[in-house]
């Protein structure tokens, strides 16, 4: 059993998916009996070529042969589901967790709530943030990551400080790419000195800018309609940061 679903598991990773298939089935056909890690190759098959059909049919299917699963096979699902928009039916495989009492983790969320600023309904993905915490799970690094990035695309500039500042209270502290997001929201705003004084305290924390961070604080100033500042900008400081 368990080297067959390693060879499924091996065809994925190759992308290698039409042979997966195939040799699922001629196992099939020799009476294997797929268990719980199997059905979850499956489905990350399923993931893997964006068939959220098939990937939704196996899980009923597991479901209705009494096969015991776990959270990680529903957040799979949920996380197909998020990326291909289906917000409403990640929400009822939401539900279904707590239905087949299990307790969502953070992966759970995080992806759900990632799923919804992608499509911006931020006032549902804060609501998941919430959710999260009354069911005891304490915003982790991702989760911040998430919020911050989610909030200053849609130029939710003082909300996204605001959980910028609360990560503290949860012993998450920051890193590079909280602190691009936040930059680079606020280069979009045209408040480039703010960006540019992020970028200096986050050098003083010892985070080093990586070369996204450059990018995002050279083009920042011309994004703003300020060119002369932006030409500025990038000359003092292309020797500082050299990231070849």
């Amino acid at each position: 059993m368990q080297a067959c679903n390693a060879l499924l598991d091996g065809l994925i990773k190759l992308r290698r998916f039409d042979s997966m298939w195939d040799l699922y089935k001629e196992l099939l056909s020799r009476g294997f009996l797929p268990n719980v890690v199997t059905y979850g190759v499956l489905i990350n098959c399923c993931c893997c070529q964006g068939d959220v059909l098939k990937a939704q049919n196996l899980f009923y299917k597991l479901l209705m042969k009494g096969i015991p699963h776990n959270v990680v096979l529903y957040t799979t699902v949920i996380k197909l589901l998020c990326k291909e928009g289906k917000m409403l039916e990640a929400e009822r495989m939401f539900r279904l967790i707590k239905e087949g009492y299990f307790l969502p983790n953070w992966c759970t969320y995080n992806v759900l709530m990632n799923g919804y600023f992608k499509m911006d309904r931020v006032e549902r993905a804060l609501e998941i943030n919430r959710m999260m915490i009354s069911d005891r799970l304490g915003p982790n690094i991702v989760t911040f990551g998430i919020l911050i990035d989610g909030l200053c695309k849609v130029g939710e500039l003082t909300v996204a400080r605001r959980y910028f500042v609360c990560r503290v209270k949860y012993g998450v502290f920051p890193y590079i790419f909280v602190y691009n997001c936040l930059i680079d929201g606020y280069c979009r705003a045209g408040n480039v000195s703010e960006a540019v004084q992020l970028s200096l305290k986050m050098e003083k924390l010892e985070i080093l800018p990586d070369v996204i961070t450059y990018s995002i604080l050279s083009k920042g100033p011309c994004i703003a309609g300020k060119v002369e500042e932006g030409s500025f900008f990038i000359a003092e400081n292309e020797q500082r940061w050299s990231f070849g």
